[in-house]
Parts: C-alpha cells; sequence; structure tokens
C-alpha cells in the first residue's frame, strides 16, 4: 500500500478536527485528528494546530498504521481519536 502525505491541513472548527491530506494507491484520503487526541496525547502548545504541526510526523505515522490495519473501504475520510493512539 503507497502512502504520500501532502503538505495540505485544515482545522475544522465545526467539528474541533484538524485534517490533514494523504493519498493512498492514489485515492485522496482526508485523515482528521480530534482535539481531545491531540491534548491527550501532545504537549499542549496552546492550541490544536500548533500541537499538529509539531507532532505531524508521529500523527502521519499514526495514521499510516490505521489505514494499513483497516483497508480504504471506500473511506474518504479516516478519524483519529484518542483510543488510535497507544
Amino acid at each position: 500500500m503507497k502512502i504520500e502525505f501532502t503538505d495540505k491541513y485544515e482545522y475544522y472548527f465545526d467539528t474541533q478536527v484538524v485534517g490533514f491530506e494523504a493519498f493512498v494507491d492514489g485515492t485522496r484520503i482526508i485523515f482528521k485528528i480530534s482535539d481531545e487526541a491531540l491534548q491527550d496525547h501532545f504537549p499542549d502548545l496552546g492550541d490544536s494546530v500548533k500541537i499538529f504541526l509539531a507532532n505531524r510526523v508521529k500523527i502521519e505515522g499514526i495514521a499510516r498504521a490505521k489505514v494499513e490495519a483497516i483497508g480504504l473501504l471506500d473511506m474518504k475520510t479516516i478519524l483519529i481519536g484518542t483510543k488510535d493512539i497507544l
């Protein structure tokens, strides 16, 4: 499975998640990590975007592991919650 992350990210105020883009075997996927997961598992840097950017490599690794474990299953969005982070 080929997974390539892009530099694109966005904060979704309505759902309180940071979204970031990847292409999985050529299919565009938006991963979203919840504020709760960011605040529970990473050092507090004041806001979720700062936490995401400071820990992006680790978060992308978590995203990679999740998609490898579950596959795509015709999903275009995959949520990373606090239970997904060890």
